[in-house]
């Protein structure tokens, strides 16, 4: 991220961006472009508990993934988003579902405390990518600002179940600067392990346990890997949390047929969650 802050900038300025605010660009080991592909524009307040995850340099605040609210001290995103990152160049943006406009909704805070999973491996970026912030100050509950609830430990979600992906990003593939400033939905169905571990089959690292899939296979509908750490929410609970989307050997090519969207599933992770934030 901080390699191509001075681009960024140069960017932000010729697409007018309000001052202290720039748009996404890729970070080591991003494996695509990221955006919701083949979704919808989100209503005010219809996802509460979405954050965007901004770094936070003196050059101005720039979105870089997105987070999911679980406490008002906490927020559950990727590890990837918070890999060799510091609190003191991290913002969390609650609230609004614009990047570029002051809605009067957000809540802006700092990060104190950064919980990168420990078994989490940056050259490999595909296991154990789960990551909780906590807050300097508490988030307030408002109707655009609010917590998701966790799944029980070890929880299965069945196949074909429905879930919402949220995020943003660019909208179309090849499109870097074509980034969306309105938060976008997609609902996607979730695949069977079994499935999913043959639509990647070569690649069994992919598909662990601790992972879980959705997509359609026609493709079309996706997010990709600037949304990371970003919500999977199956009815009210945050079943996974939005990772690499497609593997190096497909970059660019999110919502590519056969090949669904690859997540890490929040159920596996219930016992180092709630252990992580009683002891800190």
């Amino acid at each position: 991220m901080k390699f191509f802050l001075a681009a960024t900038l140069a960017i932000a300025s010729s697409a007018n961006l309000p001052a202290g605010l720039m748009s996404e660009m890729p970070r080591k080991n991003q494996f695509g472009e990221g955006r919701i592909i083949g979704g919808e524009e989100a209503a005010d307040g219809e996802f509460p508990y979405q954050v965007s995850i901004r770094f936070a340099g003196n050059l101005g605040s720039t979105h870089y993934c997105g987070g999911s609210i679980i406490d008002k001290d906490w927020i559950l995103t990727a590890a990837w988003c918070c890999f060799n990152e510091l609190p003191s160049t991290m913002d969390v943006v609650a609230g609004g579902i614009k990047l570029t406009n002051f809605e009067n909704e957000e809540e802006k805070r700092n990060v104190e405390h950064i919980f990168t999973h420990p078994k989490y491996n940056e050259d490999n970026g595909i296991e154990y990518d789960i990551c909780l912030l906590k807050l300097k100050d508490s988030l307030e509950w408002t109707e655009f600002v609010q917590p998701i609830a966790l799944p029980a430990a070890g929880q299965m979600t069945e196949t074909g179940t429905e879930c919402i992906l949220t995020g943003w990003g660019i909208l179309k593939e090849g499109g870097l600067l074509d980034h969306t400033n309105v938060l976008h939905k997609v609902t996607l169905p979730v695949v069977s392990d079994e499935d999913c571990k043959a639509d990647y089959i070569g690649f069994p690292y992919y598909t662990s346990e601790a992972m879980i899939c959705a997509g359609l296979p026609e493709g079309g509908k996706d997010s990709c890997t600037g949304d990371n750490g970003g919500p999977v929410v199956c009815g009210e609970e945050l079943i996974g949390v939005i990772t690499w989307g497609i593997a190096h050997e497909f970059q660019n090519s999110c919502g590519k047929p056969g090949k669904p969207g690859v997540h890490t599933e929040t159920s596996y992770f219930i016992d180092w969650i709630t252990s992580t934030m009683a002891t800190n």
